[in-house]
């Protein structure tokens, strides 16, 4: 597959239907790993239906497969994501907690398990749980440094 940028991104790229359902019968099956920088959230109606659906903004990479890591090559990302309410819900409210300008990280194990004879559920395994976090905090951090370093220019002018 390699990776693929698409409009937006949900938990249906990890395609449930073409996983063999002996994969997922008795235990669950780690179908990829979901990462998250959430901005925002906003709210689409469906024209056809007017059905409200609500999702977020930010970056999103899905990574896909069993093995999925940070260098899998599989993965599909989008600026935009939606998400079961389950799932979407903490990082919502992890933003309104965050105040302004937060940003809201996650990275989330997408699993299967079984649900009645032939179908599936989603589980999602927490790998880091939803939080706000200082979107400059790490820039801040390595500018400190530079900051702290003397400015000996006004000292050239003074006699001793």
């Amino acid at each position: 597959m390699s990776h693929v940028s698409k409009g937006s991104v949900s938990l249906s790229v990890y395609k449930p239907k073409t996983i063999p359902f002996e994969k997922y019968e008795k235990q669950s099956y780690k179908v990829g790993v979901f990462v998250g920088r959430c901005t925002g959230s906003f709210v689409k109606v469906d024209t056809r239906n007017d059905n409200e659906y609500v999702g977020l903004k930010g970056a999103f990479k899905a990574i896909i497969g069993n093995d999925a890591g940070p260098a899998s090559p599989d993965s599909v990302s989008s600026g935009v994501c939606y998400m079961p309410d389950a799932w979407m819900n903490p990082i919502i409210d992890a933003l309104k907690t965050g105040g302004e300008g937060a940003v809201v990280e996650f990275v989330y194990e997408v699993r299967l398990s079984r649900r009645g004879e032939q179908d599936y559920s989603w589980e999602i395994v927490d790998l880091q749980p939803a939080k706000a976090v200082d979107p400059l905090a790490s820039l801040m951090a390595a500018a400190a440094p530079a900051a702290a370093i003397e400015d000996k220019s006004a000292a050239k002018g003074k006699a001793a």
